[in-house]
């Protein structure tokens, strides 16, 4: 049994993790990329750029709430307090 429950923490935990990252690298993308259009001068894929880069950001923080609103359904019906 606590075998499982540390296996369950390590995944939400890691799950967790992979949306702090991608917000990390989200906001990491944004200033250097603009940081060096400022330097060259050339904003035109600046648009293009921010569109891709908040896509992989929605994913990834969609997924994150799907996955978080399936464990807690199967929580309440399985009367986990865990």
């Amino acid at each position: 049994m606590v075998k499982k429950l540390n296996k369950n923490r390590w995944l939400w935990e890691f799950s967790k993790r992979v949306v702090l990252i991608c917000t990390a690298l989200f906001v990491i993308g944004d200033v250097y990329s603009m940081a060096v259009m400022l330097l060259y001068e050339n904003f035109d894929s600046l648009g293009t750029f921010i569109d891709c880069n908040t896509q992989v950001l929605r994913d990834c923080v969609f997924a994150y709430m799907v996955k978080s609103g399936l464990e807690n359904i199967f929580k309440i019906r399985g009367g986990n307090e865990e």
